[in-house]
């Protein structure tokens, strides 16, 4: 199918490359299997505004000298939001989070819809920062694994105050 393979073939630059166009393609593979002319569309959109922007895409850059000999690592961080009930078909939202290293381009990140129906901002929010709460814990895992071990807390940031409201921060 040409539709399918346009999709698989946007999707790579957006998990690895491109996280601009992730919810794009995220929201174009919902149609897999019944693309409509405004599908098609999205997807022309998408290759010019990658087209248009070349120099789109990750930048990491030093930003010290750290000393790992002295126990010394960078800290990690997880930013998270969500939106309340934007796919109209079936109310789920659509939300997602970024891990990185502070001051440092997105290491991890992702865009999905919820895998329940959310009756509010709040349980929105709280459900994809429960996710990234999850991804933070597996990503200190895997980095104590790998010998750069996180001695302090990972912040996750949420953007909705009656989330940070109601978890008591």
């Amino acid at each position: 199918n040409f539709y399918r393979s346009l999709v698989a073939g946007l999707n790579w630059p957006a998990m690895q490359c491109v996280p601009t166009i992730q919810l794009a393609t995220s929201l174009l593979g919902r149609v897999m299997h019944g693309p409509c002319i405004k599908a098609f569309q999205g997807i022309k959109r998408i290759l010019r505004f990658l087209k248009r922007n070349p120099e789109i895409g990750l930048t990491y850059v030093k930003t010290k000298d750290w000393d790992w000999r002295n126990g010394e690592w960078p800290e990690f961080e997880y930013l998270s939001d969500a939106s309340f009930g934007d796919d109209t078909a079936d109310r789920k939202s659509q939300g997602g989070a970024v891990g990185r290293f502070k001051n440092q381009a997105a290491s991890k990140y992702y865009s999905r819809k919820s895998q329940r129906i959310c009756r509010s901002t709040l349980q929105a929010e709280q459900s994809h920062a429960s996710e990234a709460t999850h991804n933070a814990e597996y990503d200190r895992q895997l980095l104590a694994f790998l010998g750069v071990p996180q001695t302090a807390p990972t912040d996750l940031f949420v953007d909705n105050a009656a989330v940070v409201l109601n978890v008591g921060a």
